[in-house]
């Protein structure tokens, strides 16, 4: 029995299908939704874009391109052609991966790691920008990221960290201006190439400087670049020292 009001009770068993209330009933109805918009008028002038290039025939850009004129954006000219040829006898080119100990100066012009490193960015723009030079960019990022490893382009920690307890580690102390470098042109490689072998096998550090004792320090890129944001998250700035 429910109790409606003090002088009057109702079983609720009485109540036809038809007065009993639904509990959708109770719930706010939805509003009708708005009318749709109307679409907009088609585009006339190309101008809008700021690229005059849409308003070239597809004969005219062919034309172009038969005539070796970069109407496109995806030929490279002469000029570049032969940047990417030095590049390539800088590194990939030689014999060996030997770098030359007469630039691992920490002066900004001399060191090593930030032409290595510029050279990567060079070859995954060119890949970037002009798939058929894929192969060669990945060739390039590969043997520039051999060298950032070998202790000829990093061995100048010793005149910062020397005392620091987690010397000879290049990466997971200050020093942001060779790990960053390292960081990206690895992610680069792979993104380009999808060989994930640096992250999956790792790479090493070898430290074997002035009779030291030899050390090696293994890593691989995920925990490199968990090392970067370990010290940006120990660091109130959210930054990590160069030296």
């Amino acid at each position: 029995m429910t109790k409606v009001a003090p002088e009057l009770t109702l079983d609720a068993s009485q109540l036809s299908e038809a007065t009993r209330p639904n509990a959708t009933d109770l719930l706010p109805q939805p509003t009708a939704p708005p009318p749709p918009r109307p679409l907009p008028k088609p585009l006339t002038d190309f101008k809008t874009f700021g690229n005059d290039h849409f308003q070239k025939s597809f004969q005219q850009v062919q034309k172009s391109i038969l005539n070796n004129k970069d109407d496109t954006n995806q030929l490279l000219s002469e000029k570049e052609l032969k940047l990417i040829r030095f590049i390539s006898y800088l590194t990939y080119m030689q014999t060996t991966t030997t770098t030359t100990t007469t630039t691992t100066n920490l002066t900004w012009n001399g060191s090593i790691r930030y032409s290595l490193a510029h050279i990567g960015y060079t070859a995954a723009a060119l890949a970037y920008r002009t798939p058929n030079y894929l192969e060669l960019a990945i060739k390039i990022l590969k043997d520039s990221i051999e060298r950032m490893l070998n202790i000829k382009v990093w061995g100048y920690i010793d005149r910062y960290w020397k005392n620091v307890h987690t010397f000879p580690d290049p990466v997971c102390h200050e020093n942001i201006m060779y790990s960053s470098h390292l960081l990206q042109l690895l992610t680069l490689y792979e993104s380009l190439s999808g060989d994930f072998t640096y992250d999956i096998d790792g790479f090493d550090f070898i430290w074997d400087k002035d009779n030291d004792r030899i050390t090696k320090i293994h890593y691989n890129t995920t925990k490199l670049a968990y090392a970067i944001y370990y010290q940006m998250n120990e660091e109130s700035s959210a930054g990590v020292s160069c030296e």
